[in-house]
């Protein structure tokens, strides 16, 4: 029997012996009458056979992560692949989250987060012949040196051009055969080049620097360096400008017309310093990338407050926490500090915090307990503090909590958000308790505004000293353990536990409090959370 049931065609079968099939019709035709039909599924697509990596698509360089004192990590080296490997590190720019940008020569712009996580390149070949410096405008976008065409491109923050501009000659606006190689950017969206030259007059090589208005690329003006061979500039928030000039063994400070204001570090050493690279941090401390006394720091007054790294031997493959020739230098949020270097086929970027007199805070897990005497809503300074611009710090409440349980309504964790409000040492429905006195007890917070935290503190205003474990919670959705305590009931209360730990290289939203009641606490209760760190 053959049925059209579109759009498919159907063969029923059955077998009766011939005598019988008029006594079985009935039972076939009953058959038949009870089908009914689906329409079937589509016929899967076959997979695709899986596809190799580009040939010449960028992968994830070698990572380095232990070294000595200061330093956090390393990426590149003269091993691993050479899709991994940088040709030439060079110029580096830091943004406000911790995106590292590299200007390299092989690739253009490589895209990291703060670990050290490739995240993209751009600009190969295509748009940047030879890429030697990068910064970042006021709104995010990027600025590429390309001496390879002596000219600027500007990206967004995708990596797709916005502008192109520049080349070779003498006139205005113009580049010398081997500039621009080092650029920054001011908070006005000015743009400012290094350029050197040959004078066709004496044949000597003449140095000045140009600004180009960064929104369309016109030229503004051309400022002369007479006597000066810098190799790197920078520009603070007020729009000054400072030069490494090598030759004369210091760091230079212009104002915007190109007088000279000030030079730092000629006599922080004997013969002063060989600077390679400059950076200039928010509140006008001067970062100093230089060829014989490692990674210098300075106060805007020029004077010396924090080192780091090393210079390696001659003829040696730099270890963890050395450098050969660094030549690129960015002041990253949480007192990191990336540096560019090279030595033949060694090339590699380095993230390290500077140790010295404004050490950004101490070791993991130190603590000290204050009390309030009452409600205060002002961090104490007892104890080893953050020695930082209290400009450059954000202080903030937890915004919202959560908790594994707590003592009735009134206790709830939603008690913890805010400032503190428990007035000295008692039992309080203004703040959080758990539902039972003898437990192992989760609080959770989290904070409006993601920082590059170096402490939390912990208002107790009653039975405190069991909590035992703190967690800090990163953008990324990991935890990052900074505290770990014995429960023991304290004779100061209130209290304030607070835990300083090195900025993680991720920003923080929140935390994870252990308390730990099984010994012998009494509803061990908390009034506030509060974090401190760099936005």
């Amino acid at each position: 029997m053959i049925l059209l049931a579109p759009p498919q065609l159907i063969r029923v079968l059955g077998q009766v012996a011939s005598t019988a099939w008029e006594e079985q019709r009935p039972v076939f035709e009953a058959i038949v009458q009870s089908m009914t039909f689906s329409t079937p599924p589509p016929t899967p697509t076959p997979p695709l056979p899986p596809t190799s990596t580009p040939v010449n698509q960028a992968i994830q360089p070698l990572v380095v992560t232990e070294g000595p004192p200061g330093f956090l990590l390393r990426l590149g080296s003269h091993e691993g692949s050479r899709n991994g490997r940088f040709v030439s590190a060079r110029g580096l720019a830091a943004a406000l989250d911790g995106t590292v940008y590299l200007a390299e020569s092989g690739r253009g712009i490589w895209v990291f987060a703060s670990d050290g996580t490739l995240r993209s390149t751009f600009g190969e070949n295509e748009v940047l012949l030879d890429a030697h410096d990068v910064d970042l405008g006021p709104d995010g976008d990027i600025f590429v040196a390309d001496y390879g065409r002596n000219a600027m491109v500007r990206f967004a923050p995708d990596g797709a051009v916005v502008r192109q501009w520049g080349e070779r000659g003498d006139g205005e606006g113009q580049f010398g055969v081997q500039s621009p190689q080092h650029i920054a950017v001011g908070s006005d969206g000015s743009v400012y080049a290094l350029d050197s030259h040959t004078d066709p007059a004496t044949r000597s090589t003449v140095n000045s620097l140009l600004r180009f208005n960064g929104e369309d690329g016109s030229f503004v003006e051309r400022i002369a360096l007479p006597g000066m061979v810098p190799e790197d500039l920078a520009l603070d928030p007020t729009g000054m400008i400072y030069l490494a000039d090598s030759t004369g063994g210091a760091v230079v400070k212009l104002d915007p017309s190109g007088t000279i204001l000030a030079q730092f570090g000629e006599n922080l050493f004997p013969g002063g310093i060989t600077p390679g690279a400059l950076d200039v941090d928010r509140v006008g401390n001067i970062y100093v990338a230089t060829w014989d006394h490692g990674i210098l720091k300075l106060a805007p007054d020029g004077s010396l407050v924090a080192s780091g790294g090393t210079i390696a031997e001659s003829g040696t493959l730099p270890a963890p926490g050395e450098l050969s020739h660094p030549n690129g230098i960015a002041v990253a949020p949480g007192g990191v500090v990336w540096v560019s270097d090279n030595d033949g086929e060694y090339s590699a970027i380095t993230a390290m915090r500077l140790e010295g007199s404004d050490q950004a805070a101490p070791g993991a897990g130190d603590t000290s307990v204050v009390s309030t005497g009452g409600v205060t809503s002002t961090p104490s300074t007892t104890g080893t503090g953050t020695i930082r611009p209290s400009g450059a710090l954000s202080h903030q409440w937890a915004s919202k909590a959560t908790a594994s349980s707590h003592y009735g309504e009134d206790y709830g964790p939603e008690k913890v958000v805010g400032p503190p409000d428990v007035e000295g040492c008692q039992d309080s429905p203004k703040a959080w308790a758990p539902a039972t006195p003898n437990t192992l007890e989760t609080l959770e917070v989290t904070f409006d505004t993601p920082v590059f935290a170096s402490q939390i503190n912990i208002h107790q205003n009653h039975q405190p000293g069991f909590v035992t474990e703190v967690e800090m919670l990163d953008e990324r959705g990991s935890y990052t353990m900074v505290y770990t305590g014995t429960a023991r009931l304290q004779s100061v209360c209130p209290q304030v536990l607070q835990v300083r730990f090195e900025p993680l290289i991720f920003r923080v939203v929140g935390a994870r409090l252990t308390i730990d009641q099984r010994s012998d606490a009494n509803w061990s209760e908390i009034d506030a959370v509060e974090l401190i760190g760099i936005p």
